[in-house]
């Protein structure tokens, strides 16, 4: 009787585990790429977006911060130059949030090796 397929003797297998590390990693798993992990050269292609998603949560953060800064502003009344601290400065919410990108990028480009080498290095164990 031969077997279902999916299931029992596969190519390779009559040869115990010798067999499947010649055939290499299975679909799925860590570095054979699929739809959960997929293969480096596909990822490759994919940084921007991540350079596009860090700049814009960073320019979120910072206009969330800068709304609760104004509304503070709003419901102290006179009080609001003193608070606020802008000095007479008209762009100070611009030069904030300038700031806000300007450190996002430099953290993506200071730090973007490092981090794909710790993931790397954990991909290996």
């Amino acid at each position: 009787r031969e077997p279902r397929r999916g299931r029992g003797v596969h190519r390779g297998d009559e040869h115990g585990r010798a067999g499947r590390a010649l055939r290499g990693p299975r679909r799925g798993r860590a570095g054979a790429g699929g739809p959960r992990n997929p293969p480096a050269k596909a990822r490759a292609g994919q940084g921007w977006l991540a350079v596009l998603l860090v700049c814009c949560v960073c320019l979120a953060i910072s206009a969330v911060y800068e709304l609760i800064e104004w509304g503070a502003a709003v419901a102290m009344g006179q009080g609001a130059v003193e608070f606020l601290g802008t000095q007479g400065d008209p762009w100070d919410t611009q030069s904030d949030m300038a700031m806000a990108l300007i450190g996002a990028i430099t953290a993506l480009l200071a730090l973007t090796r490092l981090h794909d080498r710790q993931l790397e290095a954990l991909r290996v164990r």
